[in-house]
């Protein structure tokens, strides 16, 4: 009698334990390779954005702004053509970068952000969880609604960060081309004193 008790409260736990972990399955295999996709796509677009030289663009960003307070203090508000193009150019370059500390930061903490919810949702769906941490059942329509945010994010995120990127390489490009035609306006303004 009690090994009869005890098989039928291990069967009564293993159904249990089927029922609570899936149920019925679902093919999640296009959902799965469309995540690693996209993970690959963010780690890629956060290792190009690494690549930039965060110290020096917020180096020239710094001088730009000392550089360009002390163009207006110096100029008196008289310029010519040649300067006022000089002008122009390194504020353009400042404007590029202007930024660039606060997105520097913001879009290298949301790489991490989604590349942890893609990897979550992936691995959610590998094991067949039944369940996310919130308790929320995964369905179908569960994981469609939560990869399409997060599709959204992804390259949201993507496209923000290859903006940051090519403003940043411009705005320093200029920043390095019209530096010196600055330092030498500033110099002749300061003899003129």
């Amino acid at each position: 009698m009690s090994k009869r008790v005890y098989i039928l409260t291990l069967g009564v736990a293993l159904s249990a334990l089927i029922f609570s972990c899936g149920g019925p399955k679902h093919d999640f295999s296009s959902q799965l390779s469309s995540l690693d996709s996209l993970k690959s796509e963010v780690v890629i677009a956060q290792e190009r954005f690494d690549e930039l030289d965060a110290s020096a663009i917020s180096g020239a960003l710094k001088t730009m702004k000392s550089d360009m307070a002390s163009m207006n203090l110096l100029s008196h508000g008289a310029i010519n053509e040649s300067e006022a193009e000089v002008f122009s150019e390194y504020n353009r370059a400042k404007r590029l970068i202007k930024d660039f500390p606060q997105r520097h930061r913001r879009i290298s903490e949301e790489c991490e952000r989604t590349l942890s919810q893609l990897t979550a949702l992936s691995d959610a769906l590998r094991i067949g969880a039944t369940q996310d941490a919130q308790g929320n059942k995964i369905t179908p329509e569960y994981v469609k609604k939560n990869y399409d945010i997060e599709s959204r994010v992804a390259s949201s995120l993507i496209e923000e960060a290859n903006n940051t990127i090519d403003f940043a390489t411009r705005g320093l490009a200029t920043y390095n081309e019209m530096k010196p035609q600055v330092d030498a306006l500033l110099e002749q303004w300061k003899n003129k004193e």
